[in-house]
């Protein structure tokens, strides 16, 4: 048999009965009306305004009571299905004791009863009785606690900015450290230790703010309101007190750049591990047609000021500029500047003088290094040297590399072109499939479930005994949780694991993926914070996670090609084809949505396109090698060696001796022919 629950009471302390009860409710996150309230004193403020302190205690009123429970335990187990229940489980309860949400339960009867130790900081009283030190609780025990807490005063200071004529109250409240059981799983010989949270208690009265005012001579422009503000607050902060009319000098016109105009170097940011890449740091600057590059702002006149401590406060005018003409822009009557043409844009400044052109193509002569950092840009990029050593390079126009690429990653939204060999790298020209196969494989698992568990939480709530928690935020996270973890075991998990693999991925990947993980993480992850709970949230994240997927599925560009010399070890992608001019490919995968074509050998490895045009395939010797073809596709050979694989359609052949001259396809009776 069960002991009791108890739920502890602790003690609050304000300038008012209400202020008590607001800082009990916001410590311990429970609305007010779900409170049990005692006043416990009444005591006069010594210093201030002589205000009036109140102490409280309080405890949190039942949520669900055991009637309630059942009900819902019996919802479950006829209408959502969780499985069969391990009616074993009080009986190993029995003789223990845990915590809970900061609650003392324990199970006993006549055989077994709990153990506890108690700390010594801890006051606990048993039937009435002060217990210390370890005590053996029985069944019927009536359990209290008495747990002191610490004080820390209020800190405060005023300081004034002299150039902006502001004057700030930087206050840190006092507060009190109420203690709380830690929560503990069952144990027979349970330790019970001691946790704090924050209370705060500010002492800081408005008078001593004024004064300190008087004594500094500010006299202009304070704020009643805000010192009121400050001497309430409950956290910590810096409050605007009291603000001058600083003087304000003439602006200079100026040209308000809204396109980035050099190599920008990013701060670093850590992965998962720690560790920080610096060559990730390195964005090289774009623009489109018709973006506005920049807009000239007049210049103004100056406009005096006065001071906290009421001086006058003169200011000056500005000056103008001027805006050599060029073929590259245009300047509207608003005096907004237009790119005529896309590309990197550079802006000349001489004195007052400026001159705008814009590059079409970023070009990165000779090699690219981990010194000079990944290159990004919107237009073409053009190396005329080796990409080397784990760099990366992104376009969203066309990527030309002059010589080879190396341990790298190229990736361009057009075609790619390599001049030599390509080695150990990733080259992806057009739609990304490969993260978005992965993510939609992922977000599908997940949907599959979630669809399910959100069908349910619509369910329960039609049902009439459950309607009126629906209504209550403190009751219902209580019950979808149950509902959660009793129905769905594993879908808290999927969601982390889809989680991790968007932030992985976050650099790729549109903002709508990053949206779609906070909300995941806010209203589904972190479902026991109930202030985020909110049943729209969940049916929200349903139809993100839909339009998601369609955005996976969606077919990507249809332009985009790859052209190399050779490749080793190495992954190719391209949306449309992949042409390989030179010795061939060696120990590679490569997906084509269009035609393969290899004039060298193929060796090892696999492809995946729509039609393959090859000279030779494998290795007198057998080496394992895989071409795949759509089902209206083909294979063509000059050359096939032993070991080699080809499948069209679902149709496939494995060559067991050299042959020559194939033409793979499927005919009208769905037969795979070879010749």
């Amino acid at each position: 048999m069960a002991g009791d629950i108890v739920m502890k009471s602790i003690e609050f302390e304000g300038k008012s009965y209400e202020d008590a009860v607001e800082k009990a409710s916001v410590i311990l996150g429970i609305p007010a009306d779900h409170l049990s309230i005692d006043v416990i004193q009444v005591r006069k403020k010594i210093i201030g305004f002589n205000r009036k302190k109140y102490r409280i205690s309080v405890s949190p009123k039942p949520v669900l009571d055991n009637q309630v429970l059942h009900h819902l335990d019996k919802w479950i187990d006829s209408s959502v299905h969780t499985g069969s229940r391990d009616e074993k489980s009080d009986f190993f309860l029995t003789g223990k004791a845990w915590i809970k949400s900061g609650e003392l339960i324990f199970s006993a009867n006549e055989a077994l009863q709990p153990g506890i130790t108690i700390p010594e900081e801890l006051t606990m009283y048993i039937n009435n009785q002060r217990a210390q030190g370890s005590v053996t609780l029985y069944e019927g025990d009536q359990i209290r606690f008495t747990m002191p807490y610490v004080k820390q005063d209020s800190e405060w200071s005023v300081r004034m900015d002299e150039s902006t004529q502001e004057v700030f109250l930087k206050i840190m409240p006092g507060k009190y450290l109420v203690p709380f059981l830690e929560d503990h799983q069952p144990d027979s010989d349970l330790q019970l230790t001691l946790g704090y949270f924050e209370q705060p208690d500010n002492e800081v009265a408005e008078n001593m703010i004024f004064d300190k005012l008087h004594e500094m001579n500010i006299i202009f422009g304070i704020d009643d309101s805000a010192i009121e503000r400050a001497c309430d607050t409950h956290k910590e902060g810096e409050f605007l007190i009291a603000k001058g009319r600083p003087h304000v000098d003439g602006e200079d016109a100026l040209l308000d750049v809204h396109v980035a105009l050099n190599h920008e170097r990013l701060l670093s940011s850590e992965d998962n591990e720690g560790k920080i890449d610096i060559r990730d740091s390195l964005t090289i600057p774009g623009i489109r047609k018709g973006e506005e590059i920049a807009r000239i702002i007049e210049a103004t006149d100056g406009v005096d000021g006065i001071s906290v401590t009421g001086d006058v406060l003169k200011a000056s005018d500005g000056a103008p500029i001027s805006i050599k003409s060029s073929k590259d822009i245009a300047i509207s009557e608003n005096q907004s500047i237009l790119a005529l043409v896309p590309g990197r844009p550079q802006i000349e400044i001489s004195g007052n003088l400026y001159r705008i052109v814009i590059a079409p193509k970023y070009t990165h002569k000779g090699d690219l290094k981990p010194k000079d950092g990944h290159v990004r840009f919107v237009g073409d990029v053009e190396v005329s040297g080796d990409v080397t050593d784990g760099m990366k390079v992104s376009a969203e126009g066309t990527i030309f590399i002059h010589n080879g690429v190396y341990h790298t990653t190229i990736q361009a939204r057009e075609s790619v072109i390599v001049g030599k060999n390509v080695i150990s790298s990733t080259v992806i020209a057009g739609k990304n499939s490969v993260i978005l196969n992965t993510l939609g494989s992922r977000l599908s698992a997940f949907m599959t479930d979630y669809e399910a568990f959100v069908n349910a939480l619509n369910q329960l709530r039609h049902v009439e005994e459950f309607q009126t928690y629906f209504l209550d935020p403190s009751k219902v996270g209580t019950l979808v949780q149950r509902v959660k973890e009793s129905r769905f075991p594993a879908i808290e998990q999927n969601g982390k694991e889809l989680t991790a693999l968007i932030s992985e991925n976050q650099e790729r990947l549109e903002s709508v993926w990053m949206d779609f993980r906070q909300a995941i993480e806010r209203h589904f992850l972190s479902f026991r914070l109930q202030k985020y709970f909110s049943l729209e949230a969940l049916q929200e994240i349903y139809h993100q996670g839909k339009e998601l997927l369609a955005i996976c599925e969606a077919p990507g560009s249809k332009e985009a090609d790859i052209t190399i010399n050779y490749a080793t070890k190495s992954f190719l992608e391209a949306s449309r084809d992949i042409r390989v001019l030179g010795k061939g490919l060696l120990h590679s995968t490569v997906i084509a949505g269009g035609h393969l074509t290899c004039d060298g050998k193929l060796i090892g490895g696999e492809t995946d396109t729509f039609s393959t045009d090859l000279h030779t395939v494998g290795s007198p010797s057998g080496v394992r090698t895989i071409l795949k073809a759509d089902a209206d596709g083909f294979i063509r050979a000059s050359l096939v060696h032993p070991d080699v694989i080809i499948r069209v359609g679902n149709r496939q052949y494995f060559f067991t001796h050299e042959e020559s001259m194939i033409h793979a396809r499927i005919n009208d009776q769905g037969e795979l022919l070879l010749h």
